[in-house]
């Protein structure tokens, strides 16, 4: 289908009737988009699916300007943000009132509302001629979308579920920020996305976000890069993100293999972002804050908790956190900083940075209290591959580990907190420091999984969408959706230790 198709049906569905042309209860409109479907859909349904996205949320856009809530559905497969050798400059606008959400089993398949952002990967491709190669920016590269996605949503809105990749964002007219999603002055969230191989010259190599305070949820930031990956020391304001002067939250997101000049994993620059229960791997930059740097003049005041921090880099300072703003507060809550190389892990050692209830490599003789400097005794932080710093590392905390239950005493978990695992965030009373909370299917609290643990089984079960737990019974609630039921069971018999 044809741009001028897609637009041409928009106006005539709303001159129609709207409300009985798009939907039969008045609150919602759905629209369906899979790129196998054939030419002509008007996306009421699967069968009569829209196969171009952007057609999709041109009708999104004018629907959801006449007051309604849309969700556009997306199926499995690979949609771009125009057709080859075209226009580098467009991106996939999502408006304010419209939901975003991947991972449709789509057509041809038994049931096409079925959902798995995994099985049916929603793929959102800057790499307009499907010839890229590599994992760095080089000459393939050149007729990629410069942004793939820009989110203008408010609190209620969503993008869901999506692969963003081959976001290529050089300087000129598009300013060389933000190649893989741009938020600005939005309130969207972000969640259950994977940014990989977004590239932007000046900064924010998978996303900008400036202004407001987004939430990004469950993300993962996998191997973009700013400015170091084309030897330009000088540009490259973070490898994953840039935040200008936004108050966002991220949530269980992990950065890994990230590259730029300062702030491998994110830059700040202005604003007060928090992030809880993230992970920093493999990060890298040429000067300073392999995992996450404050800079500019803007005052930043971050607070990161339950974090951890392994194998990132930077050659001049702060290899794994630099915050240059000694009158500004960076605060570190119940984190673990290890194996981070090239340059002491935090600094400077100013007033600025205040750390409690860490596991910091080398110690912290900064502001803050109760930090230990002690081997965290991860599972395998080097994984299968045999190399410390990749994505398989495993630095879950085994059973000896210091770390476990020594997190902030008087952190309080809110409703649905979860670990990185997606696990509830405090076990066996207390907080862990960093990002994954030992102790799951452990009712006992002596750190294994045996028949004593399987006894209390029955008494905590609570069947599906049943809660809320009894006290003690978090550790069975394996998929963190507030019940214990049948789903959890398999994660009980893969927790069980034995007797």
């Amino acid at each position: 289908m044809t741009r001028s198709f897609g637009h041409a049906l928009t106006t005539f569905l709303l001159a129609a009737d709207p409300l009985v042309s798009l939907s039969a209860a008045r609150g919602l409109v759905v629209i369906r988009v899979d790129d196998d479907a054939p030419p002509g859909g008007d996306g009421m349904g699967w069968s009569t699916a829209f196969d171009d996205l952007q057609d999709a949320l041109a009708l999104a856009t004018v629907v959801a300007s006449g007051g309604e809530d849309v969700e556009v559905r997306v199926g499995q497969g690979t949609y771009r943000p125009a057709r080859r050798d075209g226009d580098r400059a467009l991106s996939f606008e999502v408006p304010e009132n419209v939901s975003l959400l991947g991972g449709f089993a789509g057509l041809g398949t038994p049931n096409p509302n079925a959902r798995d952002f995994e099985a049916f990967a929603s793929v959102l491709s800057g790499d307009l001629n499907d010839n890229d190669v590599g994992r760095d920016y080089n000459e393939t590269w050149d007729e990629n979308t410069f942004t793939v996605l820009d989110a203008h949503g408010g609190p209620g809105d969503m993008v869901e579920g999506f692969v963003i990749t081959r976001g290529v964002n050089v300087l000129g007219a598009s300013l060389g920020i933000g190649g893989g999603v741009s938020i600005i002055d939005s309130d969207v969230t972000i969640q259950h996305c994977i940014l990989r191989e977004n590239y932007a010259l000046a900064g924010g190599g998978a996303m900008l976000i400036a202004g407001m305070a987004p939430r990004i949820i469950a993300c993962d930031f996998l191997n973009n890069g700013s400015g170091l990956i084309v030897g330009l020391p000088d540009t490259g304001k973070g490898g994953a993100v840039w935040n200008l002067g936004s108050d966002a939250v991220f949530e269980r997101c992990r950065f890994v293999g990230n590259r730029g000049a300062t702030g491998g994993g994110v830059r700040i620059s202005g604003g007060n972002p928090v992030f809880r229960s993230c992970a920093f791997i493999a990060n890298e930059v040429l000067a300073f804050g392999g995992g996450v740097t404050t800079a500019g003049g803007q005052p930043s005041s971050p607070h990161i908790e339950n974090c951890t921090f392994f194998g990132n880099s930077a050659r001049t300072a702060g290899s794994a956190i630099y915050h240059n703003q000694s009158q500004q507060i960076f605060t570190v809550d119940s984190c673990t900083i290890w194996g981070n190389t090239g340059a002491p892990p935090v600094s400077p050692l100013s007033p600025g940075i205040e750390m409690f209830y860490s596991l910091v490599e080398g110690g912290w003789t900064g502001a803050g209290w109760e930090n230990i400097d002690a081997d965290p005794l991860f599972v395998d932080p080097v994984g299968d591959d045999g190399i410390p710093g990749t994505e398989d590392d495993n630095l879950r905390f085994s059973p000896d580990s210091p770390g476990i239950n020594e997190g902030n005493p008087d952190y309080v978990s809110e409703p649905g907190q979860l670990d990185l695992d997606g696990h509830a965030r405090v076990l066996c009373g207390r907080v862990d420091m960093g990002a994954y909370e030992f102790g799951i299917g452990d009712f006992e609290c002596d750190r294994d999984v045996d028949l004593f643990d399987l006894a209390f089984w029955e008494g905590c079960f609570t069947g599906p969408d049943n809660g809320p737990l009894a006290a003690g019974c978090e550790s069975f609630d394996f998929d963190g959706d507030l019940d214990v039921d049948f789903e959890d069971y398999g994660g009980i018999q893969r927790a069980f230790a034995g007797p």
